[in-house]
Protein backbone atom coordinates (compact mmCIF):
# COMPACT_ATOMS: atom_id res chain seq x y z
CA UNK A 1 0.00 0.00 0.00
CA UNK A 2 1.80 3.80 -0.83
CA UNK A 3 0.20 6.30 1.07
CA UNK A 4 0.67 10.29 0.24
CA UNK A 5 0.02 12.46 3.04
CA UNK A 6 -0.90 16.37 1.88
CA UNK A 7 -1.08 19.02 4.02
CA UNK A 8 -2.90 22.63 2.75
CA UNK A 9 -2.63 25.45 4.26
CA UNK A 10 -0.55 24.48 7.44
CA UNK A 11 2.46 22.85 8.15
CA UNK A 12 2.31 18.99 9.31
CA UNK A 13 4.32 18.53 12.57
CA UNK A 14 5.73 15.68 13.93
CA UNK A 15 3.17 14.85 16.71
CA UNK A 16 0.11 14.90 14.09
CA UNK A 17 2.91 12.80 11.92
CA UNK A 18 3.24 10.20 14.58
CA UNK A 19 -0.34 9.97 15.05
CA UNK A 20 -0.96 9.07 11.35
CA UNK A 21 1.18 6.62 11.62
CA UNK A 22 -0.74 5.07 14.44
CA UNK A 23 -3.44 5.27 12.55
CA UNK A 24 -2.21 3.29 9.67
CA UNK A 25 -0.94 0.68 11.47
CA UNK A 26 -4.74 0.10 12.48
CA UNK A 27 -5.71 -0.39 9.52
CA UNK A 28 -3.05 -2.14 8.29
CA UNK A 29 -5.02 -5.16 7.65
CA UNK A 30 -6.25 -4.06 4.68
CA UNK A 31 -2.92 -3.59 3.03
CA UNK A 32 -3.12 -6.41 0.88
CA UNK A 33 -6.58 -5.23 -1.44
CA UNK A 34 -5.31 -1.37 -1.25
CA UNK A 35 -2.54 -0.16 -4.19
CA UNK A 36 -3.16 3.84 -3.54
CA UNK A 37 -4.12 5.54 -0.18
CA UNK A 38 -4.36 9.70 -0.80
CA UNK A 39 -4.66 11.36 2.21
CA UNK A 40 -5.38 15.22 2.56
CA UNK A 41 -5.71 17.36 5.34
CA UNK A 42 -7.18 20.85 5.20
CA UNK A 43 -7.37 23.95 7.34
CA UNK A 44 -10.03 26.50 6.73
CA UNK A 45 -10.70 29.41 8.79
CA UNK A 46 -12.30 27.81 11.65
CA UNK A 47 -12.10 23.74 10.63
CA UNK A 48 -10.51 21.30 9.49
CA UNK A 49 -11.01 18.74 6.36
CA UNK A 50 -9.75 15.32 6.26
CA UNK A 51 -10.16 13.17 2.84
CA UNK A 52 -8.97 9.97 1.74
CA UNK A 53 -8.84 8.79 -1.96
CA UNK A 54 -8.51 4.72 -2.01
CA UNK A 55 -7.60 2.97 -4.87
CA UNK A 56 -7.84 -0.73 -4.85
CA UNK A 57 -5.84 -3.16 -6.63
CA UNK A 58 -9.92 -4.44 -8.39
CA UNK A 59 -9.72 -1.12 -9.89
CA UNK A 60 -12.38 0.75 -7.60
CA UNK A 61 -12.25 4.14 -6.00
CA UNK A 62 -13.45 5.92 -3.04
CA UNK A 63 -13.50 8.59 -1.26
CA UNK A 64 -14.46 9.66 2.15
CA UNK A 65 -14.43 13.01 3.82
CA UNK A 66 -14.66 14.38 7.56
CA UNK A 67 -14.91 17.72 8.87
CA UNK A 68 -14.00 19.09 12.55
CA UNK A 69 -13.16 21.96 14.47
CA UNK A 70 -10.15 20.56 15.04
CA UNK A 71 -7.28 18.29 13.47
CA UNK A 72 -7.14 15.24 15.83
CA UNK A 73 -10.81 14.81 15.74
CA UNK A 74 -11.77 15.00 11.89
CA UNK A 75 -8.27 12.68 11.84
CA UNK A 76 -10.70 10.07 14.01
CA UNK A 77 -13.59 10.52 12.18
CA UNK A 78 -12.07 9.61 9.06
CA UNK A 79 -10.24 6.80 10.07
CA UNK A 80 -12.76 5.15 11.66
CA UNK A 81 -15.58 5.70 8.48
CA UNK A 82 -12.13 3.75 6.56
CA UNK A 83 -11.78 0.84 8.89
CA UNK A 84 -15.39 0.51 8.19
CA UNK A 85 -15.13 0.59 4.97
CA UNK A 86 -11.99 -1.42 4.72
CA UNK A 87 -13.72 -4.03 6.60
CA UNK A 88 -16.38 -4.40 4.46
CA UNK A 89 -14.67 -4.22 1.13
CA UNK A 90 -12.45 -6.79 3.09
CA UNK A 91 -15.63 -8.95 3.79
CA UNK A 92 -16.92 -8.77 0.03
CA UNK A 93 -13.43 -10.76 -1.18
CA UNK A 94 -13.79 -13.17 1.23
CA UNK A 95 -17.28 -13.83 0.75
CA UNK A 96 -16.85 -13.80 -3.16
CA UNK A 97 -14.29 -16.37 -2.26
CA UNK A 98 -16.40 -18.70 -0.17
CA UNK A 99 -16.84 -21.93 -1.86
CA UNK A 100 -21.31 -22.28 -2.34
CA UNK A 101 -22.11 -25.95 -1.40
CA UNK A 102 -23.48 -28.22 -4.52
CA UNK A 103 -27.09 -28.65 -4.39
CA UNK A 104 -28.71 -32.27 -4.08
Amino acid sequence: MRTDIKAVHFDLKDPTKEYLEKKFRKISYGERFIEDLHLTLTKENTSFTAEVNVHTHWGELFHLKEEAKDLVEAIDKLFDKLDYKIAKEKSKIQDHHVEKPEKE
